[in-house]
C-alpha cells in the first residue's frame, strides 16, 4: 500500500487519541514532504494567496 491507503483500511484500527492527534500529526507529516520535495514546495510557494482546493473523486469524507 501506498500514498493515503494504509489509513483507509478499515481492518486496522484508530489509534485512541486520533481526533485530540490528527491535526498536528498531519501538519507534521505535510511539513516533512513539503522540506523533502523542494520541486512541489515551489509549485505551492507559487500560489501566494491563493485558495488551494482538493478536487477530488474518491475522497468522499
Amino acid at each position: 500500500m501506498r500514498g493515503a491507503e494504509p489509513g483507509r483500511d478499515p481492518s486496522k484500527p484508530l489509534r485512541r487519541d486520533w481526533e485530540r492527534v490528527r491535526d498536528e500529526v498531519l501538519r507534521r507529516m505535510v511539513a516533512a514532504k513539503f522540506r523533502t520535495h523542494t520541486d512541489i514546495r515551489e509549485v505551492l510557494l507559487s500560489t501566494g494567496d491563493e485558495a488551494i482546493v482538493e478536487d477530488t473523486t474518491t475522497d468522499h469524507s
